[in-house]
């Protein structure tokens, strides 16, 4: 059944923090407090983030998708052994070692800002004991010698999590060429100042890519529409996505 609204589910204002300061990262520009807590849909961000960057007299015309393709390719190359790149050479083919340390090491070769890994089964099970330690910790017997393992259990956890989880690529980046479309636009503001095309529709595509860090909503079901934040029960309703 076809949920009755399109949203990118951001219930907290945390969330709000962190997508304003990875807009503010990938574009090259400052929101102000105001502006930020007025935006309640993709659309009201995409007007923001257009107001200060598309000047019709100052639009590049490279792609920034084929830009940081360019880079990627170079550094992959640095990274495992010669093989033909293309955009559509998926991601575990050229991953010698963990997710989680290729993204890492690519980030370091090409200069560039990669997305998040995401977290691995036994990453996700390391976080449930932490999390029980803690539980444990706060709730259970107060005198240290009883709740003394219930803290050496969360700090063991919390240290072994980096060592342990190997990490999983992001969701929707399966290949080189949809990883590529993720950096490109968390690498928007240098993408541009090398000539990248700062029109309409390459502002959106940059968009996009960077709001889809936070959400598990497909890139492709985002449009201006999309509200940041789950509606009140009262106000749920279907929300006619718009064509950008």
């Amino acid at each position: 059944m076809e949920a009755p609204f399109n949203s990118l589910g951001l219930n907290e204002r945390l969330d709000d923090v962190k997508l304003s300061q990875n807009l503010a990262l990938s574009f090259g520009v400052r929101f102000g407090p105001d502006e930020s807590a007025g935006w309640r849909t993709v659309g009201d961000i995409y007007r923001s983030i257009a107001d200060k960057l598309i000047d019709p007299e100052q639009i590049g015309n490279a792609c920034a998708s084929a830009m940081a393709f360019r880079k990627l390719r170079r550094a992959i190359l640095r990274l495992v052994a010669p093989a033909e790149i293309r955009p559509e050479t998926p991601l575990r083919e050229l991953a010698t070692f963990q997710p989680r340390r290729f993204l890492k090491r690519l980030g370091e070769e090409s200069g560039l800002r990669m997305p998040d890994y995401a977290t691995s089964i036994p990453g996700l099970v390391l976080m449930a004991a932490g999390l029980l330690a803690s539980v444990g910790l706060t709730f259970g017997i107060g005198p240290l010698p009883v709740a003394w393992p219930y803290a050496m259990l969360a700090l063991a956890c919390s240290v072994l999590l980096p060592l342990i989880d190997p990490g999983r690529f992001p969701r929707g980046c399966r290949t080189v060429g949809e990883l590529t479309e993720k950096v490109a636009g968390l690498n928007y503001a240098r993408m541009r100042s090398s000539g990248a095309a700062s029109d309409s529709q390459a502002v959106w595509r940059a968009l996009v890519s960077v709001v889809s860090e936070h959400t598990d909503l497909p890139a492709d079901s985002i449009t201006p529409a999309t509200t940041l934040a789950d509606p009140a029960p009262g106000d749920w309703g279907p929300i006619s996505p718009t064509v950008h």
